[in-house]
C-alpha cells in the first residue's frame, strides 16, 4: 500500500510517497528545480510508484529534476528503466534530469549499463562503508 503526504514549508512544497517494502520517495519543489530523494530498494515492486513520482516531477515543468539516490540500498534494471523514462520525458521538453549518487550499489549498475555516460551523475554525500 502506498500513501502520499504533502506539506508546504517556507520555501518549498514537499510530497512524500511511501513505496512498497519500506522504500520512500520525497519530491521537493523549490524555485526552478524539483528534487526527488529516494530511499530503500528500487525494484519491480517499487517501480510503478517510483514512475508516478518521477512523472509528477517532470510535470512540474521545472528546468531541472534532481534525483538523489544516496539512500538507495538496491536498484535493479526495472528501476533503471523508470529513471531513463523520466530522463527521456524531461529532455524531450528541453530540460535536464540529473542524478546525485555516491552509493556504490547504484553507481555500479549505472556504470555497468553505461548510463553514467548518458545521465549527468554527480557525487552525493559520502557513504559510510557497509
Amino acid at each position: 500500500m502506498t500513501t502520499r503526504e504533502t506539506h508546504v514549508t517556507d520555501h518549498a512544497a514537499v510530497s512524500s510517497l511511501d513505496l512498497p517494502d519500506g522504500a520512500q520517495a520525497d519530491l521537493r519543489l523549490a524555485g526552478e528545480a524539483v528534487t526527488v530523494t529516494v530511499r530503500g530498494e528500487l525494484d519491480l515492486h517499487t517501480a510503478s510508484c517510483l514512475r508516478q513520482t518521477l512523472e509528477a516531477a517532470v510535470c512540474e515543468e521545472a528546468d531541472l529534476v534532481l534525483v538523489h539516490l544516496d539512500e538507495v540500498t538496491f536498484m535493479d534494471s526495472t528501476a533503471l528503466g523508470v529513471l531513463v523514462g523520466a530522463w527521456k520525458a524531461q529532455t524531450a521538453r528541453g530540460r535536464r534530469l540529473e542524478v546525485v549518487c555516491s552509493r556504490p550499489e547504484p553507481l555500479k549498475l549505472l556504470r555497468l549499463t553505461g548510463l553514467d555516460g548518458v545521465l549527468d551523475v554527480h557525487p552525493g554525500a559520502p557513504v559510510a562503508p557497509s
